[in-house]
């Protein structure tokens, strides 16, 4: 399930889904897992935007303790113009949750840049 609003400024969605196993080989541990995604991203001038979401997640078969994973995402991003063909910048990372016991790092970052088709945008 997925919904998604804008206005001029705001841009809010949400994602969310459940995965669970219904066949299989029975040595393999059954699955159950519920995913949320909420995202906000407020623009800014200049063709700025932030984004804040976090994709969450709970394991109904985990213990307790260690059923929710609640990483906060933060983003910033900016279109710019390489000739005439607009692309999307970006830099974002997230703390990993301190509820994940099996977090290997403390931080996550990530970068990308997107083309786009102008005529489709």
């Amino acid at each position: 399930m997925i919904h998604k609003t804008r206005d001029r400024k705001w841009t809010m969605a949400a994602l969310a889904n459940h995965v669970w196993s219904v066949a299989g080989d029975d040595d393999r541990e059954d699955v159950s897992q519920t995913s949320l995604q909420p995202i906000l991203t407020p623009s800014f001038p200049d063709s700025w935007s932030m984004t804040f979401s976090s994709e969450s997640s709970y394991n109904w078969h985990a213990g307790w303790g260690n059923a929710w994973t609640v990483p906060l995402n933060v983003s910033a991003s900016t279109v710019v113009k390489f000739g005439r063909r607009p692309v999307s910048f970006g830099l974002g990372g997230f703390p990993l949750d301190a509820m994940c016991s099996d977090a290997s790092d403390d931080l996550t970052e990530a970068t990308y840049w997107v083309p786009t088709i102008a005529a489709m945008v």
